[in-house]
């Protein structure tokens, strides 16, 4: 479709049009607009944001990311009291955590990155 048509189609002139289409090429184009030159061309506009990685993957990622803060956090405090626990047993709070995180999504699961 030339932008004299999609212009004619949204009650615009051919240079209105081509100006939408530069501002969708630049990144720059208004949601809006976008439902506007959808429905010019009868079509459907999805706008929707897709996870590079399946969403359990995600979650389970971020859970690791608090787990290992607060494990650090706690253990560092031990230490100070002299009272650090072993490695072994810091890997299994860790783990013990995450599988708590991914099961109850704390609140504050995505302050952490």
């Amino acid at each position: 479709m030339s932008t004299r048509q999609l212009g004619g189609r949204l009650g615009l002139t051919q240079q209105a049009a081509a100006k939408l289409e530069r501002s969708e090429q630049t990144g720059s184009i208004s949601l809006r607009n976008l439902r506007r030159l959808a429905e010019a061309m009868d079509t459907e506009l999805f706008y929707a944001f897709v996870p590079r990685q399946p969403f359990d993957t995600v979650v389970r990622d971020q859970a690791e990311r608090l787990a290992n803060k607060v494990v650090q956090r706690v253990e560092k405090s031990m230490a100070l009291e002299d009272q650090a626990t072993e490695p072994q047993a810091q890997s299994q709070r860790k783990l013990d955590l995450v599988d708590e995180y991914v099961r109850t999504t704390p609140r504050d699961l995505w302050d952490t990155k």
